[in-house]
């Protein structure tokens, strides 16, 4: 969880005294030196040896504290025994290949439920002759809910989006999402107090009452989920097969661990919260940019259409065994990623002196040394010149999830429809800030089907 500091927010930042030879520089926020990293060779020095170890935690900001259940969380958790062993369990019980497997259905059916409406507008208003031939859409509000749904059912079983005009429990599903807007608007941002701690108790912009307010409404929501998990397992026994993430969860404490320092509700809350908000808002920002790029370089879009020709073809829709063979799609799904890590111990980066950073990673999308082939460099954290998963011991533990959803999703959505801009206009990249970064300008898109009609309706039977 990190400010995201995109190339244009960097490209504003002085070069400070202290430069490290056009690879990055310092900059302060309030109080804290921060570090602003630009060059994959400096990203590598950061996560090798001893400098891994002492990026290795997080600083104390206020939206950790209360939007992250104190710390419980494992993604803003220090260092550590409690840290290690909720990582061991979400990476072995939560977020396995094995998990992920048994959770194949919920990917398929959602992304699925995501195309049909897409086809049934433009039918819809193709047949009552409010379009001809094909339609203009609005992107983000269908990624959020295939985003949102697909980790609701992952994580607690439910699912409330419908994911076209109407949703399937609208009063439900406002009550989900807009403390989850919040969240992610508050954890990117700018407090003054975490910057000047002295002058915290002031309040100013008054986010700190809000994140207390959002914080609330989360906990009441996942609380409410976890006492329904709670209820059903005592009057059930579920095969291991149909539990959801939650439900694992509660196997895991309830057969004792070395967690210590919080209840095991809250851990399972902060868990479960971290991997809902962490996943359905990253897979959303990720498909919406690739669409905007993807539009914007139309010989790449061809490319990537030429490709699921070959590979796939007209006559069947995407399944995910399919992603191994789209080697082109896979290069062109990157995005920026940004790291925040607290130092706690002396952090040596070539520099005739040390200090106590706070470093923020943004790597230069204009690098010239940055090159996008058919298989690197990878996004699993080793090749850095693209760390969209953070890299060392902090990487992601949803990569393998997050790698393939968007790439399952991209693929599904781009081999089912022709996309374009209205009247050939280029895609406003104007990006806003936050936590991600995301478009500041609603992507609206043209879009028509590709695939013969009876296809779509194989979507709908697979649901």
């Amino acid at each position: 969880m990190a400010y995201n500091w995109s190339p244009s927010t960097v490209s504003n930042i002085q070069a400070s005294p202290q430069d490290f030879g056009g690879h990055g520089r310092e900059a302060r926020l309030g109080v804290h030196p921060v570090l602003v990293v630009s060059s994959s060779e400096m990203a590598k020095e950061c996560f090798s040896g001893t400098n891994d170890l002492a990026l290795a935690s997080r600083p104390k900001l206020l939206a950790f504290k209360h939007l992250a259940y104190n710390y419980a969380m494992f993604s803003v958790a220090d260092y550590g025994p409690y840290w290690r062993e909720l990582r061991k369990i979400t990476t072995s019980k939560l977020l396995s290949n094995r998990r992920l497997e048994l959770l194949k259905h919920v990917r398929v059916s959602e992304v699925h439920s995501f195309l049909k409406p897409l086809y049934n507008t433009w039918s819809t208003k193709t047949e009552n002759n409010i379009a001809e031939g094909s339609v203009l859409v609005e992107m983000n509000r269908r990624f959020v809910a295939l985003s949102l749904n697909v980790i609701l059912r992952m994580v607690a079983g439910k699912r409330f989006f419908a994911g076209d005009e109407n949703m399937s429990d609208e009063r439900e599903a406002l009550r989900v999402h807009e403390p989850v807007r919040k969240f992610f608007k508050l954890s990117g941002t700018f407090v003054v107090g975490d910057a000047i701690p002295y002058i915290r108790w002031l309040d100013l912009g008054g986010y700190e009452k809000a994140m207390k307010k959002t914080a609330k409404e989360l906990d009441d929501i996942i609380g409410e989920w976890l006492e329904e998990h709670k209820r059903n397992r005592s009057s059930a026994s579920e095969a291991k097969e149909k539990q959801d993430l939650m439900d694992v969860m509660l196997s895991v404490l309830q057969a004792g661990s070395d967690l210590v320092g919080h209840h095991p509700d809250t851990i399972n809350k902060a868990t479960i919260l971290a991997i809902f908000a962490g996943g359905s808002d990253t897979i959303t920002v990720t498909l919406t940019w690739a669409v905007s790029l993807l539009l914007n370089n139309r010989h790449v879009l061809k490319k990537v259409k030429d490709e699921l020709d070959v590979h796939v073809g007209p006559e069947r829709v995407v399944d995910e065994t399919d992603i191994s063979k789209l080697l082109y799609l896979q290069a062109v799904v990157k995005r920026r990623c940004v790291c925040i890590h607290q130092l706690h111990s002396e952090f040596h980066m070539n520099s005739p002196r040390t200090a106590p950073y706070m470093a923020t990673m943004s790597l230069k999308e204009q690098d010239s040394s940055v090159t996008f082939g058919k298989s690197k460099p990878t996004r699993k954290g080793q090749h850095f010149e693209m760390i969209p998963f953070g890299s060392g011991r902090r990487v992601c533990p949803g990569i393998s999830f997050g790698i393939l959803m968007v790439n399952f999703s991209l693929a599904s959505f781009l081999h089912a429809f022709e996309i374009t801009t209205p009247s050939d206009e280029p895609i406003d990249m104007f990006e806003s800030f936050g936590q991600t970064c995301t478009e500041a300008t609603p992507l609206e898109i043209v879009i028509k089907p590709r695939l013969s009609p009876k296809l779509y309706g194989v979507l709908e039977n697979q649901k």
